[in-house]
């Protein structure tokens, strides 16, 4: 078994990983900027990099927001040749992973990118709707705010408002104003109905790529933060505004927001196939949601450890982590699928 190193394990998402991974008996080593982690590692500084890692490790990268985060971690992939599986939720960064997928291959190692609720999960869903040949995928994000809302993910949460975002439309990108046209998905109780909002996530770069019939790819979230959602709905159409409210997140700002916030969320994606025919699934929890961004990354860490998977490059997540295999072990965590 492969050393596996948790980066960002000091962060909400990494300590839900490196949790994941204690229950299932893997062992792992953290690694972070703070004191608390076995390994002192930065992963925008090469040196902490070189210092701390290893030839062969596998390094499941939680260390957000990776709106901020440059190619400093897969270059010192390819040159030291080490495995790399994150859970970016990040369009730009899942681009600069794909830029660099030749040379993931001829160095042999192995990078799976994006292998969270976005977008590992969300195809998952599309696949387990059953449509032939869909032609438009559109997916919802209820986030489980009482519990996930933390600086780092609120940063990313609001990387979208108010901008110009990517989405898929009539086969080719095309942009968007972020936190704008919503629409909502009804998902199971207690979690309800929940009214979602365009933002940028690594769907429209993903799944008209594993899914090549899709002409459409739009991606869809919720903070569930009471009034929250509605202030940046508006603070999206006010020139300039979406500047200041960025300017104003503080990690104490999120921390009096947590409590306004839902325990439960989920994921839902609706599918359309070509004779208009529409599915719908979900995956959503009262109370665990969370677990649906660190599950995959966990999974898919284990698996690499393994040295089961042999493909190199830049591997879709399920070709580590089958569904099958995903949706069970979500369930195993105490979330539903429907």
């Amino acid at each position: 078994m492969r050393r596996i190193v948790v980066l960002g394990a000091g962060g909400y998402f990494g300590g839900a990983a490196a949790e994941l991974l204690r229950r299932r008996g893997v062992a792992f080593e953290t690694a972070g900027r703070g004191s608390g982690a076995a390994l002192r590692v930065d992963a925008e500084d090469g040196r902490s990099i070189r210092e701390s890692l290893r030839e062969g490790d596998v390094v499941l990268d939680a260390a957000g927001p990776f709106q901020r985060r440059t190619a400093a971690l897969f270059e010192a992939a390819i040159e030291m040749r080490f495995d790399v599986v994150d859970l970016s939720d990040c369009l730009s960064y899942a681009r600069t992973a794909l830029a660099l997928a030749p040379r993931f291959e001829r160095a042999g190692i192995r990078v799976v990118t994006a292998c969270s609720s976005a977008s590992a999960v969300s195809a998952a869903l599309v696949r387990s709707c059953g449509v032939r040949g869909p032609v438009a995928a559109r997916v919802f994000l209820a986030a489980a705010s009482r519990r996930s809302a933390r600086y780092g993910t609120s940063a990313s949460a609001l990387d979208s408002v108010g901008r110009p975002i990517e989405v898929w439309r009539d086969g080719k990108p095309a942009s968007a104003r972020g936190w704008g046209e919503s629409q909502s998905f009804e998902f199971p109780a207690p979690v309800g109905r929940a009214k979602c909002r365009l933002v940028e996530f690594p769907d429209a770069l993903f799944l008209p790529r594993w899914f090549p019939s899709l002409r459409s790819v739009e991606s869809r979230a919720a903070t569930r933060i009471r009034g929250l959602d509605v202030f940046l709905s508006i603070a999206a159409r006010v020139p300039g505004l979406p500047l200041v409210v960025r300017a104003a997140l503080w990690p104490a700002t999120v921390a009096l927001l947590r409590p306004l916030g839902r325990n439960g969320g989920g994921l839902g994606v609706e599918v359309e196939g070509t004779n208009g025919e529409v599915r719908r699934a979900c995956i959503a929890s009262a109370i665990g949601a969370h677990v649906m961004a660190a599950l995959p990354a966990a999974l898919a860490a284990r698996r690499l450890a393994s040295g089961e998977v042999r493909s190199s490059g830049l591997i879709e997540p399920r070709e580590v982590v089958a569904d099958e295999t995903l949706f069970g072990e979500l369930t195993r965590e105490g979330l539903s699928r429907r």
